[in-house]
C-alpha cells in the first residue's frame, strides 16, 4: 500500500511535490544550513544539460544529505526542482504505518522507489533500479543516489565507504544521463542543533559541499554488461567522491573558506 501511494503521487502529483519541496523543505534547510555551506566545484554543475537528466552520486552521512545538496542546487537558475527522485531503503518509510506520512512531510513523496533488504526479493530491487533508469529518461529528471547504501558511522567525517553496484546499474543503463559525484560533510541528524549552529555559530560549523566533474562511463556503457563492468563503474564513481572528500579535508585543515561565485 505504501508503494502504491508513493507511485500514484509520483505519476500524478509532481507539481505538488515541487511546491512542497521548494517552499517548506527549502525553508527548513535555509534555517539549518544556509549560512554554513561552503561549496566548491560549482562550475561542474553549471555546465550540465539538466534536460538530459542528472544522476547525483553522493556519500551518505545523515538523513538530510540530499536536502542540503538540493538547497545549494536550487540557487542555480538552470536547476529543475520539479522532477526529483531519491531511492530509499524500505525499512520504516515503506514497511511502517507512519512511513508514508513521514515521506510526505520530508520530501513530498520524492523518497522513491523503495529498496528492499531481503535478498529473496531481488526481483523487486531490479524493478526499482529499472524505474530509476526510466525516470532519468524524462526531461529535467534528477535522481540522487547513495552508493554506500547505509549511512557512514565512521568517526572520520571525510571517510568514504565502499559502494554497491546498484548505482552502476542505473548509471550504465541510463546512457543519456550525466553522472555527477558529490561530497558533503558537516551536518548531523539533530535538526534543532543544526539550526542553532546556523544562526549562533556558523563560522565554527562549516558545511563542506563539493561537486565534481561528470564521471565518464562511455567506455563501460559499450562493454559487456556483467558484474565486472558494474564494479568498475561503481569504483569509478566512488573514486570521484573520495577525491572530493580529500579536497574538502584539505580545505578544512587550512580553514580555507570558499567565496560564493
Amino acid at each position: 500500500m505504501s508503494f502504491e501511494v508513493a507511485d500514484f503521487w509520483r505519476r500524478h502529483m509532481r507539481w505538488q511535490t515541487q511546491l512542497w519541496n521548494s517552499t517548506v523543505m527549502m525553508g527548513i534547510t535555509w534555517l539549518s544550513v544556509a549560512r554554513r555551506i561552503q561549496p566548491s566545484g560549482l562550475e561542474n554543475i553549471r555546465v550540465l544539460d539538466w534536460e538530459r537528466g542528472v544522476c547525483l552520486v553522493s556519500n551518505h552521512r545523515t538523513y538530510y544529505d540530499f536536502f542540503v545538496i538540493c538547497r545549494r542546487l536550487n540557487e542555480e537558475p538552470s536547476f529543475p526542482p520539479g522532477n526529483l527522485l531519491f531511492p530509499v531503503r524500505a525499512p520504516f518509510f515503506y514497511d511502517h504505518p507512519v512511513g508514508p506520512l513521514v515521506n510526505m512531510l520530508m520530501s513530498g513523496m520524492a523518497m522513491f522507489p523503495p529498496i528492499l533488504r531481503d535478498r529473496k526479493r531481488r526481483k523487486w530491487n531490479d524493478y526499482a533500479l529499472d524505474r530509476c533508469v526510466s525516470e532519468l529518461e524524462h526531461h529535467g529528471a534528477v535522481v540522487g543516489i547513495h552508493p554506500e547504501g547505509r549511512r557512514s558511522q565512521s568517526a572520520d567525517p571525510f571517510e568514504v565507504g565502499k559502494g554497491h553496484v546498484g548505482v552502476a546499474v542505473i548509471a550504465l543503463q541510463a546512457e543519456a544521463a550525466q553522472v555527477v559525484p558529490v561530497f558533503l560533510t558537516g551536518i548531523t541528524n539533530d535538526l534543532l542543533s543544526e539550526i542553532r549552529k546556523n544562526w549562533m555559530e556558523p563560522e565554527n560549523y562549516p558545511v563542506y559541499l563539493a561537486f565534481g566533474p561528470e564521471v565518464d562511463l562511455a567506455d563501460l556503457q559499450t562493454a559487456t554488461n556483467d558484474l565486472g563492468t558494474s564494479r568498475k563503474a561503481t569504483n569509478r564513481c566512488m573514486e570521484a567522491i573520495t577525491a572530493l572528500a580529500e579536497d574538502c579535508r584539505r580545505r578544512a585543515a587550512t580553514g580555507r573558506v570558499t567565496a560564493e561565485a
